[in-house]
């Protein structure tokens, strides 16, 4: 029976570092040693690991004595292990119970192998299931590692290609691992299972999630180093090696990194290699034509001289969609005259699925942001959810938020300094909400990113539009207690006028705060509030109203529930949702239509996404 050691660094991980130790005490494989590598950390960490070490002889544990950085503590761990077969896990993931079984006997069995590694899941900080590591890495094998780092967090090798390949570099801080694995290609063979054996928890203070420009930057770097040494040793032709490399000067913005790498090969073929790529391309805007079933009904989509044109048979459309679209009316209108809005049913599959997500990840966001002590309250469609189903109503697929103007500042001044900062600046008519969402999610991958509108906040993070997930957040002002509606009403026409010919979104949101500083009847505090100027409310809700919302309605903001949790919501909910929803008890014309993802659908239909 082989000995694995598994190394834990660890620098202030009492947060979940008990949950990573207990993972490893429930294996069903027994012969293991845990070697914790305690990087001096500040926190309750070395207490924690030192109750294990009294409780189970095969844990012990290593204190540096200055902080050394993840790579330099793998190598101290790996410098006192004992075991046949090496891994190592992070003090805020877990190991399901059979994984240290299940790669033993998968190294046992295969002699060729090197390095084995296994699919995992990405789970949020509070432990529930988002999706699995081969969702974003699918094609795995010794090749696609020169495009991204595909061994990923779940995996064992053997001691003695540790011994060949050497220590962790010191100088590859953030991307040790990546740089480790590319050397163990070099040096042997690398395996890939698809059976899911690990829990990689999301966590917004791991390296993964602050460090995220040195990742980006030192993966670039190791691409470059052992790329075409892979290809060599994979036996590609120096043709397949450019033509590779090609490729990823195409996809990545034509970087000229991967150019000169390939001209470094062969000049001859490169040159050859770009000059038909370019004639394809050309060729290809002149003249194409392809099929396209993203409507639901086939299209062709065709382009001639780099125009684009759809043809669609629109009659068998029209009557498909009409004919399901009058089934769908027909029962909404019976549900309408038959049931109880209030007694109406949870949503359910992956909508259901989206609103506890949005959940989560507003009280992480909450929790990350408690320094600066601002209260989001619930507002609109969220706060009619509250009131009459304790939660989301059932058809609901976002999650807004009200705040005080103060708020909204500290909100913007916090992200500034702490998150990716985004204003749209082009024009409003150009802007494309899925296609612009999805480019900068990519840019900017599982950071939290505040993009300012000329009516709103939004906080976002994710990888793409798939797993983009965002709050809204909606601006409140006092305003001056002499300050009639009426001469509201007349204001308000006059910001809405001017706003609309001004073209670009980041002169509309300067324009829009001059106005405000500059309006004395927006004021510090009164008896009454309203939707900022800057808030879409303000223009949508108009004709509505015929007052301001005095204010101890919304002040002091309380605590109720909504779904697993509570939130700050009005102090006075029912009578502040009559400002923005008169008729709140009653079913919507657009019942069980949920906007937001059925225009997501219709972009990744679009786009093949």
């Amino acid at each position: 029976m082989k000995k694995v050691s598994i190394i834990l660094p660890t620098y202030n991980g009492e947060r979940f570092i008990r949950d990573s130790i207990e993972s490893v005490l429930n294996q069903t494989y027994s012969n293991w040693e845990l070697i914790v590598v305690n990087d001096c950390s500040t926190d309750n960490t070395l207490d924690i690991v030192n109750d294990y070490v009294h409780k189970d002889e095969r844990i012990t544990v290593i204190s540096n004595e200055k902080n050394l950085k993840l790579p330099a503590s793998l190598n101290v761990g790996f410098h006192n292990a004992t075991g046949d077969y090496y891994t190592w896990t992070s003090d805020d993931n877990m190991y399901k119970p059979i994984a240290i079984e299940k790669m033993v006997e998968y190294l046992d069995k295969n002699s060729t192998c090197d390095l084995v590694s296994f699919n995992f899941d990405f789970i949020s900080e509070r432990g529930y299931f988002e999706n699995q590591f081969i969702d974003y890495v699918s094609n795995r094998d010794m090749l696609q590692l020169i495009h991204h780092c595909n061994v990923g967090a779940c995996f064992m090798y053997r001691k003695e290609i540790a011994n060949k390949t050497g220590d962790y570099d010191d100088n590859m801080f953030c991307a040790e691992d990546y740089d480790y694995w590319c050397r163990i290609a070099l040096n042997g063979n690398i395996h890939y299972r698809n059976e899911n054996l690990y829990k990689y928890r999301i966590n917004s203070q791991s390296l993964t999630a602050t460090r995220q420009k040195t990742i980006q930057e030192k993966t670039m770097d190791i691409r470059l180093k052992y790329a075409e040494p892979i290809m060599k040793k994979l036996g590609l032709s120096n043709k397949e090696q450019i033509q590779k490399l090609l490729t990823f000067y195409y996809d990545e913005g034509e970087n000229n990194k991967w150019k000169n790498l390939a001209y470094s090969i062969d000049n001859r073929l490169t040159k050859n290699a770009i000059i038909k790529y370019r004639f394809k391309k050309l060729v290809k805007n002149i003249f194409s034509i392809r099929n396209d079933y993203s409507k639901g009904i086939k299209c062709k989509i065709i382009r001639i001289l780099g125009i684009k044109i759809s043809y669609t048979n629109y009659k068998k459309l029209y009557k498909k969609t009409n004919n399901e679209l009058n089934k769908v009316r027909d029962q909404l209108e019976y549900l309408k005259e038959h049931s109880d809005i209030t007694k109406l049913k949870p949503a359910t599959g992956e909508l259901r699925e989206q609103q506890l997500k949005l959940v989560e990840f507003a009280t992480e966001f909450f929790e990350k942001i408690k320094e600066i002590n601002i209260k989001p309250f619930l507002n609109s469609g969220n706060l009619i959810g509250a009131i009459r189903h304790q939660g989301f109503i059932p058809w609901d697929d976002d999650l807004d938020f009200g705040l005080m103007r103060e708020d909204y500042d500290k909100l913007i001044e916090y992200a500034k300094e702490h998150f990716v900062v985004f204003t749209y600046e082009g024009k409003r008519s150009e802007y494309k909400e899925y296609e612009n969402s999805d480019n900068y999610t990519r840019k900017f991958p599982n950071q939290y990113v505040l993009t300012i509108w000329d009516d709103q906040l939004q906080l976002s993070k994710g990888t793409s539009i798939r797993d983009r997930i965002y709050l809204d957040f909606f601006s409140y002002d006092f305003y001056a207690n002499d300050y009639t509606f009426e001469e509201h009403q007349k204001y308000i026409q006059y910001i809405w006028n001017k706003k609309h010919k001004i073209d670009y979104v980041v002169q509309t949101v300067e324009f829009l705060k001059n106005e405000r500083i500059s309006n004395k009847n927006i004021v510090d505090r009164s008896d009454k509030i309203y939707f900022g100027i800057d808030d879409m409310a303000s223009f949508t809700r108009r004709y509505i109203n015929n007052n301001f919302i005095p204010a101890d309605v919304i002040l002091p903001l309380k605590k109720i529930k909504y779904e697993n949790t509570e939130f700050y919501a009005p102090n006075k909910p029912k009578d502040y949702i009559i400002f923005e929803y008169p008729n709140y008890m009653k079913y919507p014309d657009d019942l069980g239509f949920s906007h937001h993802n059925n225009s997501k659908i219709l972009y990744l239909g679009e786009t093949n996404g």
